[in-house]
């Protein structure tokens, strides 16, 4: 929706919570993108304000008010936000292959993104995110996210099964509705493997259980220098069972476990940077191509759904932003790690040993640093939402190079190695 308003004429909210009265947009979203006609009047998309806030009017320039009109809009806009508690009774449903599917439009309405192509893409001044028919994969903001259930063009209008909606794109656009307590700042980090467990190799002496632990220290060492608790599940080569690493989380008021890791494949093609977060509960993880028995299970990892995307997008965005990597995406597994981790956790995978391209750069102990730089400012992301709001999301998730659009129907089955 856009609203065109006049010349220095600006939409303003009041967030009694915050104490800070009036709100110019430009504050809350200051690269909002703007753009005059030659008219002189200001075309501008209304962005969603703090849930905190309410549109209070529109301020002008030479206090020419708008009246009922600016009160309509305003009941219009901020009602499916209000509402979002009292049920979907506006999104259109229909069961596809057994699957709860929503219709992309009515669904982007209830959150504030706009609707072009039949739903096909979805816009906003802070979001994108694109479909195609009959695949998992979905562009968001240039970058890939791997969803649950194929999006599917039905009756002329797209499709995304209601359990992606839920877990993927609302996390997304509404970050603060997923990140309720206030943070601790104490965070786990997980070097992969240790001891007799190598992980990954190559012919040229890269060892996936050495690369992890180098890394997973240089994060600590940035991120106790701005003032947070940070514990490892090893220091040393060590060998630490699986189901001990989430444990060393609980009791510990944790906010964020991160899981490190080097990738291999068979395939010497398969490059890359690409996150895992648990998949939610009777759902598909990327690399299945069939229902399997853990499908139904509900993990303690679960009760986080919502923020362990929101920590995983804001990890992969960061490492492909400055590694200039390829995105492979925000993928779903049901490694062990993140079935019991009781805290917001993610799994990243921060290249190929197998792949030359890859593991000549992570041999450079300059990229291992940027790649420890860059799993810092991820970790920072996430807590700049938590602590300051759903404004300071803006441009958080907007790589610096798009890929290109979600097209065809086939997997990428290049697996990872298996990682409990």
């Amino acid at each position: 929706m856009t609203k065109s308003l006049g010349k220095g004429e600006f939409a303003s909210y009041e967030c009694p919570l915050n104490g800070q009265g009036l709100f110019d947009l430009s504050l809350l979203y200051p690269k909002t993108p703007i753009s005059y006609t030659s008219a002189g009047r200001l075309i501008h998309p209304l962005p969603i304000p703090p849930r905190q806030c309410k549109m209070s009017g529109v301020k002008c320039g030479r206090n020419d008010w708008l009246g009922a009109g600016v009160v309509l809009l305003c009941l219009f806009i901020l009602w499916p936000i209000a509402g979002r508690g009292m049920g979907r009774v506006g999104i259109r449903t229909v069961e596809l292959n057994g699957v709860e599917y929503w219709t992309a439009i009515d669904a982007a309405a209830e959150v504030g993104l706009v609707s072009v192509d039949r739903g096909k893409t979805l816009t906003h001044p802070l979001h994108r995110f694109a479909f195609a028919h009959a695949t998992r994969r979905a562009e968001y903001n240039g970058g890939l996210v791997w969803l649950h259930r194929a999006a599917m063009f039905h009756r002329g209008q797209m499709m995304v099964s209601k359990m992606d909606w839920q877990s993927t794109i609302e996390p997304l656009v509404l970050p603060g509705d997923h990140l309720s307590r206030v943070p601790s700042r104490i965070i786990v980090l997980d070097p992969g493997h240790g001891g007799h467990d190598e992980g990954a190799s190559n012919s040229t002496g890269l060892v996936e259980k050495k690369l992890a632990l180098e890394i997973a220290m240089a994060v600590r060492g940035l991120l106790q220098t701005r003032g947070y608790t940070v514990y490892l599940t090893r220091e040393t080569d060590v060998f630490v069972a699986l189901s001990d690493r989430p444990r060393i989380a609980e009791g510990r008021r944790v906010d964020v476990m991160v899981s490190i890791h080097c990738n291999q494949a068979g395939n010497i093609k398969a490059s890359g940077v690409e996150v895992f977060v648990l998949t939610v509960r009777g759902q598909r993880s990327t690399s299945d191509t069939g229902a399997k028995a853990a499908d139904t299970t509900f993990y303690p990892g679960n009760r986080n759904d919502g923020a362990n995307m929101i920590l995983g997008q804001c990890l992969k965005q960061r490492l492909v932003t400055n590694l200039g990597a390829r995105d492979r995406g925000v993928r779903r597994a049901r490694f062990l790690v993140l079935r019991e981790a009781p805290c917001p956790a993610a799994l990243v995978e921060c290249g190929f040993l197998s792949h030359p391209g890859d593991a000549r750069k992570m041999a450079s102990p300059s990229y291992r640093r940027s790649i420890a730089e860059s799993l810092t400012q991820g970790i920072l992301d996430m807590y700049s939402l938590w602590e300051h709001g759903e404004e300071s999301g803006e441009g958080l998730f907007n790589p610096g190079e798009t890929v290109p659009p979600p097209t065809g129907t086939t997997l990428d089955r290049e697996l990872p190695p298996q990682r409990g």
